[in-house]
C-alpha cells in the first residue's frame, strides 16, 4: 500500500510503502481490494486510539502494578474518551476539552447529561 503523509507542523509531504500479508480467499479482485483497505484502515483506528490515550491521558507513563488496577484505569480512560467523542462530534482537541472540564465542572456535568450518563 502506498500512501502520502502530510506533516502540518513542518509542511512537508512524505511517501511511504507498507506491505501486508493476508489469507483472504476472495476471488474477485475488486472485493479483495475493498476488504483489505477496510481492514487496514480499521487497524489504524486502533493505533489512533492508542496514540490518543497516550498523548491525552499519558497512559504509557502510568506505573500501576497492584492487582487489576491498570486494567480498570485503562477501561475508564477509554470510556472517558468515548463519552467525549459521543458528546462532541468532530472534536479535534481532546486535551482542550478535558481542560475545559477541569476549569468548569458544570461543562462536565452538561456533557454527562447529554450522553445520558447522569
Amino acid at each position: 500500500m502506498n500512501r502520502e503523509i502530510f506533516n502540518k507542523a513542518t509542511q512537508e509531504m512524505t511517501s511511504d510503502t507498507s506491505y501486508y500479508l493476508s489469507n483472504c480467499e476472495n476471488t474477485d479482485p475488486q472485493q479483495m481490494v475493498e476488504h483489505l483497505a477496510k481492514t487496514i484502515r480499521g487497524h489504524w483506528v486502533v493505533e489512533s486510539n492508542n496514540w490518543q490515550l497516550d498523548v491525552t491521558f499519558g497512559e504509557d507513563l502510568v506505573k500501576t502494578k497492584v492487582g487489576n488496577q491498570a486494567l480498570i484505569m485503562g477501561k475508564l480512560r477509554c470510556f472517558a474518551m468515548n463519552l467525549i467523542r459521543w458528546s462532541k462530534k468532530g472534536l479535534k482537541n481532546f486535551q482542550a476539552t478535558i481542560e475545559e472540564f477541569t476549569d468548569s465542572p458544570q461543562a462536565l456535568i452538561s456533557m454527562l447529561t447529554q450522553v445520558n450518563f447522569l
